[in-house]
């Protein structure tokens, strides 16, 4: 809502105070909107704070239209947005801009000013940025790996009570990484992002008290925090509760609902990866990669379940299409993926000859296919 020329000449005659006076009262009717969840209004009012130059409504209306609140998303408004916001010092927004160049929302991909901008934020205060700097230091993306730096960057963040950044934090500590390993640390900090309800932090948690580091083994304990990140959809979670469930630890064997939980992983990242390759072609084998490098043990165990009929029918054809879908070049253990293979092979063989022996009348054979 662009600003009439008597608006405008009014604007530019008002003192700074009744500026400044003007511009709060239009975040906060915005902010009011947004929680009530008008946003239509809150669009209006976003306009309005944009048109006045007013880099934290230009933002907001940024995040508005980057996910799409109110009306259809427009990644290439939302980064521009954000770059003009950023470009006048706003922490959040350059935090968010930086995220769309980190990711090539909304335009080309360009980590090196990604990194630039989360450090500027960071440097500002801005909390997710602390931990989006971290990240990038401990990838190296966008510039030199530098893993005491990110650790430095992840403690920042975590001090001022941030989840991801206090499980990043953990991490670290956990592994010794950037510097000295402290479990003791690392599970603290795990259980407090935890309580805060950070899926990813339950299942740090939870394997830390099944492996009994920094403190006692608390398997039951483990078991429900793995349950609860699973419920929210965390991945690793899934898995790890599927394996409690499965072997009995911190709980009953439940072998149907351990299969289920696997199933999910595998097959619902796999799908997952498959909607955005087709979205995104040019990124298809980072994400089979991807599959392949983390959910490497989750796929190798539904195939073998499908060929000892664990959980689940016997059928080794369904298991070769499960072993088919990951990529030969990411396989971290190529000999156990060569085995299992070989042996759907050899199960597949086995069944032709028994179905075939069965249907020439073969008496052993119909007791080996019928039991």
């Amino acid at each position: 809502m662009v600003m009439t020329v008597k608006e405008r000449a009014l604007w530019e005659i008002m003192t700074e105070a009744e500026r400044n006076t003007v511009i709060a009262r239009l975040r906060t009717n915005a902010a009011q909107k947004i929680k009530e969840k008008d946003y239509a209004k809150a669009h209006l009012f976003c306009e309005l704070l944009l048109d006045r130059g007013d880099a934290c409504g230009t933002c907001q209306y940024a995040f508005m239209l980057q996910h799409g609140l109110g009306g259809a998303k427009d990644l290439v408004k939302a980064r521009d947005l954000y770059h003009q916001a950023a470009d006048k010092g706003h922490a959040p927004a350059m935090c968010n801009y930086g995220w769309m160049l980190q990711y090539g929302l909304g335009g080309a991909q360009d980590l090196v000013k990604a990194r630039g901008l989360y450090r500027q934020a960071a440097e500002k205060g801005y909390v997710p940025a602390m931990n989006n700097y971290g990240a990038m230091l401990f990838n190296g993306q966008g510039g030199a790996k530098d893993l005491v730096k990110a650790r430095d960057s992840y403690r920042q963040a975590a001090k001022k009570g941030y989840g991801p950044a206090m499980n990043n934090y953990g991490l670290m500590l956990q592994n010794g990484l950037g510097g000295p390993q402290d479990l003791v640390k690392a599970r603290d900090l795990f259980r407090q992002a935890a309580e805060k309800g950070y899926a990813l932090a339950m299942n740090s948690y939870g394997c830390i008290l099944q492996h009994g580091q920094g403190g006692a083994q608390d398997l039951v304990k483990a078991r429900g925090l793995y349950r609860q990140a699973a419920e929210e959809g965390e991945a690793n979670a899934m898995f790890n509760y599927a394996f409690m469930l499965g072997s009995g630890e911190g709980g009953d064997v439940n072998k149907g609902e351990c299969q289920q939980f696997i199933s999910q992983v595998a097959n619902g990242f796999l799908q997952n990866v498959a909607n955005r390759v087709q979205a995104i072609r040019h990124k298809i084998f980072a994400l089979v990669t991807l599959v392949s490098r983390q959910h490497f043990p989750s796929v190798m165990n539904l195939a073998s379940r499908y060929l000892r009929g664990d959980g689940v029918e016997e059928n080794p054809v369904r298991a070769k299409e499960i072993l088919n879908t990951i990529d030969m070049k990411a396989v971290p253990d190529k000999e156990a993926y060569s085995e299992l293979y070989k042996a759907c092979d050899e199960a597949i063989e086995d069944k032709k000859i028994i179905e075939a022996q069965g249907e020439a009348g073969d008496p052993a054979a119909k007791k080996a296919r019928f039991g």
